[in-house]
């Protein structure tokens, strides 16, 4: 993702117009699902992951269908490929986590003015399906459930969910 500082309101529809047409995703300000960030995943030694065709997917899945839809507040995703958490997940909406045969997945994050650590899961995801499933009901479940300016995690602990298993029952 690029950042471009400083673009007047007036001009912003029309240079995410230009963007669209060379085929480049935007995020703007007023929206509200980022994109994914990520680290190198499998081509570092560490990596266990492909964190790149993951946010890949979930992007192709997601960005498209939640880029001007109105959710509560800003949500950031980001995937790591090992524990080393270069891609700060546990500081995000939602982190996924390559880990031993699987993914682990944190919730709630946020950094900035408030930090919160996400709520490491108690299972472990087997496959690429259970994480892009997990996503789509927690975006899904954030725009039902969510607050007007209200951070993933604030939900969370207001509706007293604390782990993925509560998400994917919810």
């Amino acid at each position: 993702a690029v950042a471009l500082p400083g673009v007047p309101e007036e001009q912003r529809a029309a240079l995410a117009e230009e963007l669209a047409a060379a085929d480049l995703l935007t995020a703007m300000p007023e929206q509200s699902l980022r994109p994914v960030n990520f680290c190198r995943g499998l081509h570092c030694r560490h990596g266990q992951i492909d964190t790149q065709g993951l946010a890949a997917k979930i992007e192709e899945r997601f960005l498209a269908v939640y880029k001007d839809a109105a959710l509560p507040h800003k949500f950031r995703i980001a995937v790591c490929g090992c524990a080393n958490n270069c891609a700060k997940v546990d500081l995000c909406d939602i982190g996924i986590m390559g880990w031993q045969h699987g993914y682990k997945v944190y919730l709630g994050g946020m950094w900035g003015k408030k930090r919160r650590a996400g709520t490491a899961s108690r299972d472990i995801l087997h496959t690429e399906e259970d994480v892009l499933d997990l996503v789509g009901r927690a975006l899904d479940l954030y725009q039902k459930e969510g607050r007007q300016r209200e951070r993933f995690g604030d939900m969370l602990e207001r509706l007293a969910l604390t782990d993925q298993s509560d998400i994917l029952a919810y």
